[in-house]
Formats: structure tokens, C-alpha cells, sequence
């Protein structure tokens, strides 16, 4: 171990950074813009016709 730390974010939202902020801290720091991606916090999507235990049974193979 080299002391650093994995750390994975998750969200509900995309982003695009927009500028890194510079600073002393051991991991980035950006400002971001959320205006292409107005819908993601819009009402859910569905689609009828998916089958979702399939999809996760074949995504299943891979994780």
C-alpha cells in the first residue's frame, strides 16, 4: 500500500468539469456543469417491453 485512497462517487446526475481548482489536497478538485444534462433528475423512464431479469442475467457474466 502506497497510503492513498480509492474513492469511487456515485450520483444521480452527469456532469462536466469545467475547471480544476487548484489547491494542497491529495485528490481533485473541479468546478462542474450540469446543463446538458437537464433530464437526469427529470421523472424515470421506463420502457414496457424491457426485460430487466435478462439484462441483469447477462450483465451477470460480467461482474
Amino acid at each position: 500500500e502506497d497510503g492513498r485512497y480509492m474513492i469511487t462517487l456515485t450520483g444521480l446526475s452527469r456532469f462536466r468539469m469545467t475547471e480544476e481548482v487548484e489547491g494542497f489536497t491529495p485528490y481533485r478538485r473541479v468546478r462542474v456543469c450540469w446543463n446538458s444534462f437537464d433530464r437526469d433528475m427529470g421523472p424515470t423512464e421506463t420502457d414496457p417491453g424491457f426485460d430487466r431479469d435478462g439484462f441483469m442475467n447477462l450483465l451477470s457474466r460480467y461482474f
